[in-house]
C-alpha cells in the first residue's frame, strides 16, 4: 500500500513531465498533417493553380463562343451559320462527307 501511495505522489508531481511530449507531439503533428496545416496548404496551392488554369482555357471556350454568336446573329449568311447547320442538324448533301473536329 505504501508503494502504492508513493507512485500516486510522483504521478501527481511529475504528471505535466509526463503528458507535455504527448501534448507537443499532438500539436506538431497537427501543425503539419491537420485540415490547416502546412502539407494541407501545399496541397491547396496545388490545387488553386489547376483550377486558374481551368478557368483560362473556359475563358478561352467563352471568347470563341461569342465570336461565334455574334457572327450568328448578323443577318448576312456565312461560312458559320452553314457550319452550325451542318452540326447541329446533320445537314449535308448525298455527295457530301462531314468531317467533325472537336
Amino acid at each position: 500500500m505504501k508503494m502504492l501511495n508513493t507512485f500516486n505522489i510522483a504521478i501527481k508531481k511529475y504528471y505535466l513531465y509526463l503528458l507535455s511530449p504527448l501534448v507537443f507531439f499532438y500539436i506538431g503533428f497537427h501543425l503539419i498533417n491537420g485540415n490547416n496545416g502546412l502539407l494541407a496548404h501545399v496541397h491547396l496551392n496545388d490545387q488553386i493553380k489547376s483550377l486558374e488554369h481551368e478557368i483560362k482555357l473556359i475563358s478561352k471556350d467563352s471568347q470563341t463562343m461569342l465570336i461565334k454568336i455574334t457572327q450568328l446573329e448578323k443577318d448576312t449568311y456565312t461560312d458559320i451559320q452553314d457550319e452550325m447547320l451542318r452540326k447541329v442538324l446533320n445537314f449535308s448533301q448525298d455527295n457530301e462527307y462531314i468531317i467533325i473536329f472537336n
